[in-house]
């Protein structure tokens, strides 16, 4: 479509008192659009800009805004193929592109939250939608890997606030016991793949899948097994009238999060300090889920644009609420 309309009527509704009203000319793409609060988001004209619909009181008419202005990157010669919105708990909207990868929107606009990330597997996404059960929003995938199209969902990130039993792996499979176990089977999706687990809390990588399962080095009763990925959060340079004017160096932050375990930070990908957390545990029990501040020393020389990365190399759960950087 060439442009966006809004039908109204004085009294019933006929030929003769339908009001048509032009509201914009930007158009819109075939993917169906979805309806957030009171908000319309959809896929404007040629696929690649995702925008809004709203009512604005100021001009009495209906306008909206670029969401992708500040993610480009993300949609460079691509086009947006499908959206499904999760309300709870996140307020997400994802979106599938043209190459078979997912992004999703945090999306809260009346906060002016609006926060892209970007989402990769083994494989290519294929189709995806949203559906509420026990009390969150899942997404559910169908993506293609090799052997197949498989149905996964978005596991609830805790479901248990322990660090038994959080599932941050990719195409896995979970298994609970009365008794300790050393095999676990299930995974002839993932036949030949090198797979990591996480085995009553302790991280075990490096396990290859044989007949469709795979030999634990420790007996475990709550165990995960799949596909490794790492999370990775960049921070922009701090913007401020000397920072624009010099060039800055990081000293150090500090990282404060919720119910999280494990995690790097540094000012690079490759200069990475991890985040110690043990407390009070037993010799070889998992480290407790922990909230809270941890300091890091940052080595790193003067740039232009300086950054902070927090990478999440373990199927662990790290969300973090905030950063506070000294700057020289």
């Amino acid at each position: 479509m060439g442009s966006e309309w809004t039908l109204s009527c004085n009294g019933a509704l006929s030929l003769d008192t339908i009001e048509l009203a032009q509201q914009s000319e930007r158009g819109s793409y075939t993917t169906e659009p979805v309806l957030v609060g009171n908000r319309v988001v959809f896929v404007q004209a040629r696929g690649g800009v995702l925008r809004d619909f709203v009512y604005d009181y100021t001009t009495a008419s209906y306008t909206g805004d670029d969401l992708t202005l500040r993610a480009k990157h993300l949609f460079f010669n691509r086009t947006v193929e499908q959206l499904a919105y999760a309300q709870e708990p996140d307020s997400l909207l994802w979106c599938r592109t043209d190459d078979g990868n997912l992004c999703s929107l945090t999306y809260v606009p009346e906060q002016g939250i609006y926060a892209w990330s970007h989402h990769q597997t083994a494989g290519s996404f294929v189709s995806l939608c949203t559906f509420a059960n026990h009390g969150q929003d899942e997404l559910w995938v169908a993506v293609a890997r090799k052997g197949g199209i498989f149905i996964e969902r978005l596991g609830k990130r805790l479901p248990e606030k322990s660090p038994q039993t959080g599932v941050f792996l990719d195409s896995s499979v979970s298994v609970r016991n009365s008794t300790p176990v050393t095999q676990v089977s299930g995974l002839s999706h993932l036949e030949g793949e090198t797979v990591c687990a996480l085995v009553d809390g302790n991280v075990v990588r490096d396990l290859k899948v044989s007949a469709g399962s795979v030999m634990l080095p420790q007996a475990g009763m709550y165990v995960q097994v799949g596909l490794a990925y790492e999370s990775c959060l960049q921070t922009l340079a701090v913007s401020t009238a000397l920072a624009r004017a010099r060039k800055q160096r990081y000293v150090s932050v500090r990282v404060h999060v919720l119910d999280s375990r494990g995690g790097y930070v540094g000012s690079s990908e490759h200069t990475l300090t991890e985040l110690v957390q043990r407390t009070q545990e037993a010799y070889n029990a998992p480290v407790s889920l922990q909230t809270g501040s941890f300091s890091v020393v940052l080595s790193t020389s003067h740039t232009q644009e300086p950054s902070v990365y927090v990478v999440q190399k373990d199927p662990l759960p790290l969300s973090v609420i905030g950063l506070w950087i000294s700057v020289a």
